[in-house]
């Protein structure tokens, strides 16, 4: 994080975005979280409440939303994305220092510019000003969308990088209005429209219910159809050439009298499971 030649300005004074509230009430819910671990000496739970804050929270998900500020031209927002950073990582190194006293100072003393030591500063406290906790619940739907989008792709062997058409029937139209450059790059989307039912989105969809509502995307959008048929028909001979292999032996009286029981049954189970899985392709193919 290259604060240099930046004016970062106070916390207090920085106008917060969804996603800095959330990062900040999150925050705040570790600092109780922990506090209270350290107060019993259940040193291996709060351990694990800052592993999951730094590397879930902060890493994986606010680090990757702060992006667009930090590399856009707009120099305000920027900073004020710089001193939200600040705040949070400052407060986080205090919270690890317990842990790994030696890792903490040293970064600590890069952030400080060596003006202060971490070990002399005071704890994070709890406070409620900052809890959040009606904007960090709503901006947690956004979150969910997000990882519903990408769960979508991945059961399609759709590539993450390709942009994608959400339609989306919600309550939340404002929220997802407010947060729709995050929910667009993070979900690989090309575009979010708030619709009233899947039927504007066509007639073959992938849908899947989210926090925020019913989410539907174009079939197409996710998959080119004619290779998707092509893989569909392939699974088809492969499940139609095991339902006669297993159903040939299950059909010969000698082997149903000669086989060990575990190993009739293991063909019996076979038999129904690719008959189950024979039934899926074909829908799957009829869907398309």
């Amino acid at each position: 994080m290259n604060t240099k030649g930046e004016k970062i300005p106070k916390f207090e004074e920085i106008k917060l975005q969804p996603a800095d509230r959330w990062i900040i009430s999150r925050l705040m819910s570790t600092v109780r979280e922990v506090t209270v671990s350290m107060q019993k000496y259940d040193l291996g739970i709060a351990a694990d409440k800052l592993t999951d804050f730094v590397w879930e929270d902060f890493c994986d998900w606010y680090i990757e939303l702060s992006k667009p500020a930090l590399y856009g031209d707009d120099r305000e927002k920027k900073r004020a994305q710089l001193g939200v950073l600040m705040y949070v990582l400052e407060n986080t190194l205090k919270l690890l220092h317990p842990f790994i006293p030696f890792v903490t100072e040293e970064i600590y003393g890069y952030l400080t510019g060596g003006k202060g030591k971490i070990i002399t500063a005071d704890y994070p406290r709890y406070n409620t000003k900052y809890a959040y906790k009606k904007e960090a619940k709503a901006f947690e739907g956004v979150i969910d969308l997000i990882k519903t989008v990408r769960a979508m792709k991945v059961a399609v062997n759709c590539p993450p990088a390709k942009k994608v058409h959400l339609f989306l029937v919600t309550e939340q139209k404002r929220l997802v209005c407010v947060n729709k450059n995050a929910i667009l790059r993070l979900a690989g989307a090309s575009e979010i429209d708030c619709v009233a039912d899947g039927a504007e989105a066509g007639e073959k969809t992938v849908s899947q219910v989210c926090e925020l509502g019913h989410l539907f995307v174009p079939l197409g959008e996710l998959v080119d159809l004619e290779e998707e048929r092509a893989r569909l028909r392939k699974e088809l001979e492969r499940a139609e050439g095991e339902i006669a292999r297993a159903g040939g032996k299950l059909a010969n009286n000698n082997f149903i009298a000669k086989a060990p029981k575990k190993v009739v049954d293991d063909e019996r189970a076979k038999l129904e499971k690719y008959i189950d899985m024979k039934k899926k392709i074909e829908k799957q193919l009829s869907d398309l």
